[in-house]
């Protein structure tokens, strides 16, 4: 960003109401991008959920298809030991899945957050999270597939450690933060870090809405292609709308503001 495009950016006080909505609308860059990640990642949630439920039951435990299916529809008043049997295996799983998925993001995210403020580059960081997710959600179509093959075990790899070596969200919101403070000039960067906050806050409770409603219909295969397509989507978007600027651009800025 040069210090001449700096100067031409109209001041937020000067504008109507009608000028900031279009403002805004003009300005858009990484909240479609953060909107189709959040999304898909909540919206896969729930059947992630219930295929760990599925496989605790009919593959880890072998219980027959009787019991499993009365689980499922929530009838377990005939079935509590077999009940709390599935729920202790896919809580025991929980511990280490949760441990994977906070642990390695934050041991990789002290060298991806230096490495990006010394080379000024906040797209790869941004671009790596939706790759491992979106390698969560083959892993999961294969688990699928392979359903009487594969445990449970190998869902929960599947779930924690592609999004954990890739950043995961600690990585994603970094990198976007940073990457919307380079963009902006002092009067609008609150602004737009609202903005983006807005749209983590609608990505939440929509994935949450759509979850069990498509997971009725359209099942395991699904919603995990879905949310495979929607990463793409994102990460596309990202490739080739996202426009970064170099390091030397970004500290001109800040030494001539």
């Amino acid at each position: 960003m040069s210090t001449e495009k700096k100067n031409e950016e109209p001041k937020w006080s000067d504008l109507g109401v009608k000028d900031k909505a279009k403002y805004l609308f003009q300005n858009i860059t990484v909240e479609p991008m953060l909107a189709c990640y959040i999304i898909p990642s909540v919206l896969a949630s729930l059947a992630t959920q219930n295929l760990n439920l599925e496989k605790a039951c009919r593959v880890n435990l072998k219980y027959p298809d009787e019991v499993c299916d009365a689980l499922e529809a929530r009838q377990t008043a005939n079935y509590t030991q077999q009940e709390v049997q599935v729920q202790q295996l896919v809580a025991g799983m929980a511990i280490w899945k949760t441990l994977l998925q906070s642990s390695i993001p934050a041991f990789l995210i002290m060298f991806l957050g230096s490495w990006s403020d010394r080379k000024g580059r906040r797209k790869p960081c941004m671009l790596m999270p939706i790759v491992g997710e979106f390698l969560t959600s083959i892993g999961l179509l294969i688990c699928t597939y392979f359903f009487y093959q594969l445990p449970m075990e190998v869902a929960g790899v599947s779930e924690a450690l592609f999004p954990a070596i890739t950043g995961g969200w600690m990585t994603m919101f970094m990198a976007i933060f940073s990457y919307v403070g380079d963009i902006t000039t002092v009067e609008t960067r609150t602004l737009r870090i609202g903005v983006v906050n807005v749209f983590c806050s609608l990505g939440i409770p929509i994935g949450t809405a759509l979850s069990g409603v498509l997971y009725k219909e359209i099942g395991f295969y699904g919603v995990f292609s879905l949310a495979a397509c929607i990463y793409v989507l994102s990460f596309t978007y990202g490739l080739l709308r996202i426009k970064e600027e170099g390091k030397s651009n970004i500290q001109y800025v800040y030494a001539g503001s």
